[in-house]
């Protein structure tokens, strides 16, 4: 007893430990405070039919590029409905997915690199207003970041750590994952496809064709949808790639507008008074993540001295430039808002 007392007062765990309780109260508290419009009300309703004892649904809504999107929301909002017809069920897996993509994420940085990385790594994830509010909005895009960082969890531990056949199977399932959730998740296997040509010594064959099996697999009924409609979607798809493409700088213009506001709330927009319904009565939000953020780095100066060593130190170089090549695009990634 006494071990495992003198060892949560370390404070790497203690620091842990608060970010953990500060991710959970930010994505669990009042999770009453969800926006409703049509694209909940019609993915819902598909669910709640199957759970009624309708038809297995092969495809989700129409997007709105026009093409319908992969089944697999209907089938996770499903899950909580099962048991218990409640809205805010279905509003808690969005967030247990995304907690659980954080942990993940973590875990894996903290191996390949070390604690300190991990813990600010997920500590922008877990404070990102915009991965807090689509980590509790039911939406499509929402399962988005947590997939994607568990993604990122199995890429970085088989190809930077230790090439272990369950971490490309689990790869697989992630991203079969994460492209059913959003369909212009796609774009991630160039960014596989690329690391996978740098680091293909050490890809293995056999859970290579496992998993790429069982990645068909998760789309069979989508498949079985496109041909019930003669594949009606890939000539949506042909016709809108041929329109003129625009440049969308929402993100960039959203980040000026962060350099220079007083707090997230100005750049919120309508959701602004969800959001500031988390605020404690004497505290904002913001505040708290700002005290966490000043307090961390405090901690870490005093204990850089004495920390441990970087594990990157000691990995070789083209190891090494894989785990920065690779981290530095994946965590913006895993935290931009779905559009």
């Amino acid at each position: 007893m006494f071990k495992y007392t003198r060892y949560l007062k370390r404070p790497k765990v203690i620091l842990t430990l608060l970010l953990v309780g500060l991710t959970l109260w930010i994505r669990l508290r009042l999770l009453g405070y969800g926006e409703m419009w049509w694209d909940q009300s019609i993915t819902l309703n598909r669910s709640l039919e199957w759970v009624h004892g309708g038809p297995l649904p092969l495809s989700s809504m129409q997007s709105s590029f026009g093409v319908y999107n992969p089944p697999l929301v209907q089938y996770l909002y499903a899950l909580p409905l099962f048991f218990k017809e409640d809205i805010n069920g279905v509003v808690f897996l969005i967030a247990v997915v995304n907690l659980l993509g954080i942990l993940a994420a973590g875990l894996a940085t903290a191996r390949v690199f070390n604690w300190r990385v991990a813990w600010w790594a997920m500590l922008l994830f877990a404070a990102n207003p915009w991965a807090v509010y689509y980590g509790r909005l039911i939406w499509m895009q929402s399962f988005v970041p947590g997939f994607s960082a568990m993604l990122f969890a199995c890429v970085l531990l088989y190809f930077a750590d230790d090439p272990k056949p369950r971490y490309l199977v689990l790869a697989a399932l992630c991203l079969s994952a994460v492209i059913q959730t959003h369909l212009t998740s796609v774009a991630l296997l160039l960014a596989l496809v690329a690391i996978a040509g740098v680091c293909f010594r050490r890809i293995k064959l056999k859970p290579l064709i496992v998993g790429t099996g069982l990645f068909v697999l998760t789309f069979v009924p989508f498949l079985i949808f496109q041909w019930q409609t003669n594949f009606a979607d890939w000539q949506t798809l042909q016709d809108g790639l041929q329109r003129p493409a625009g440049t969308n700088l929402a993100g960039v213009l959203l980040v000026l507008d962060l350099l220079h506001s007083k707090g997230i709330y100005g750049v919120l927009g309508e959701s602004a008074d969800l959001w500031q319904s988390l605020d404690l009565r004497w505290l904002r939000v913001d505040d708290i993540i700002t005290l966490v953020l000043a307090g961390g780095g405090s901690v870490h100066s005093s204990l850089w001295p004495t920390g441990e060593k970087n594990r990157i130190a000691r990995l070789p170089p083209e190891r090494s430039s894989f785990c920065f090549g690779y981290v530095c695009p994946f965590w913006p990634l895993s935290t931009t808002p779905s559009t």
